[in-house]
């Protein structure tokens, strides 16, 4: 290659030097017409970063594109979760009411219990006075003072009337001393109706709707109650709290519509205890998977036990199913003594 200065026509030889090469290579530009560097090995480099620029571009898009559905995951989990501390904090409203009638009625046994023991210390002693303490007792169940209601023989002139449930109270109080005065001393005042189902323990729910776009760690609480002997099943939460320590079987069974699949799980203060995967990732019509689930458990008092999906399976899509043709349910009994 020759330069400007070194001949005449110098001048003319750079021009077609230049020219040659912005006709060869006019994407790059990257060459020097000056430059000792054959034009050929300017190509190849030149070929050479831009193939790396894709590849570097593309696994950049790949990158952003994971990132993407990362991101997207944990916005569908932050969702789950905000739903899910919102339906907590409604079953807290729900439990505080739910504590306020029980601490009610606990103060009213324990009213009834003190006089119970007052009559019958009484009455072991003087059956006169034991009679004339009754009469008494009968006219305190009737007053304001355990009921809050006014007389019982009064309430039809001022148009106050009890409800089912403490009328039936009332008259079962009356029938029991009744039959004291016939000679039944062994029945308790409050009656032993109930006495005989005391030590049963057995529940039955089911969901009366769909569950839909369900996710992680999801509590499923049945709303209807068929069988709760013992009420130690909570229809508001969905939890049954072990009465007494013993041999307990629990079972439950759940539906789910198409496309939906997910791992369920008992779980006793939050530790699974019997686990099962519904799978009906499928898009036939009218085409609807179950799974149940028996575990044979011993449980303590106080232990609270629910159906949720599973805490570490995150694949869970889709809607639990249940009406008049499939019931998703949770039920369980005590079966014996440790």
């Amino acid at each position: 290659m020759m330069r400007s200065h070194d001949t005449d026509d110098g001048p003319l030889k750079l021009r077609t030097v230049k020219s040659t090469f912005k006709s060869e290579d006019l994407k790059s530009r990257l060459s020097d017409p000056d430059s000792t560097i054959p034009l050929e090995q300017v190509r190849q480099l030149d070929e050479i970063l831009t193939t790396k620029f894709h590849s570097k571009f593309k696994e950049m898009k790949d990158e952003h594109h994971l990132h993407s559905k990362k991101i997207k995951e944990v916005e569908e989990t932050l969702l789950q979760q905000k739903k899910e501390i919102y339906r907590l904090k409604h079953v807290e409203i729900t439990l505080l009411k739910e504590q306020k009638k029980t601490a009610k009625l606990i103060e009213t046994v324990e009213r009834l219990t003190f006089m119970c023991n007052i009559y019958q210390r009484d009455r072991s002693t003087n059956h006169n006075h034991s009679n004339i303490f009754r009469t008494k007792m009968l006219q305190q169940f009737e007053s304001d003072a355990i009921f809050g209601h006014s007389n019982l023989r009064n309430q039809s002139k001022e148009g106050q009337k009890l409800s089912n449930v403490e009328a039936e109270e009332n008259i079962m109080i009356v029938n029991n001393h009744k039959r004291e005065e016939n000679g039944d001393t062994e029945k308790l005042i409050l009656g032993a109706a109930a006495s005989s189902t005391e030590s049963t323990v057995a529940f039955y729910a089911f969901l009366t709707h769909n569950e839909k776009n369900i996710g992680p760690h999801h509590s499923l609480i049945f709303d209807h109650v068929e069988t709760n002997m013992g009420s130690n099943y909570n229809r508001y939460t969905g939890a049954f709290i072990v009465p007494t320590t013993g041999v307990y079987l629990l079972t439950y069974t759940v539906f789910m519509e198409t496309q939906s699949y997910g791992s369920f799980e008992i779980a006793v203060n939050n530790v699974a205890r019997g686990t099962v995967f519904v799978d009906n990732n499928t898009d036939a019509q009218n085409a609807y998977t179950g799974s149940t689930c028996v575990a044979i458990l011993v449980l303590n008092q106080g232990d609270v036990c629910i159906v949720r999906t599973h805490s570490n399976y995150p694949n869970v899509r889709g809607s639990v199913r249940s009406d008049y043709l499939m019931r998703t349910s949770f039920s369980g009994a005590k079966i014996g003594s440790t």
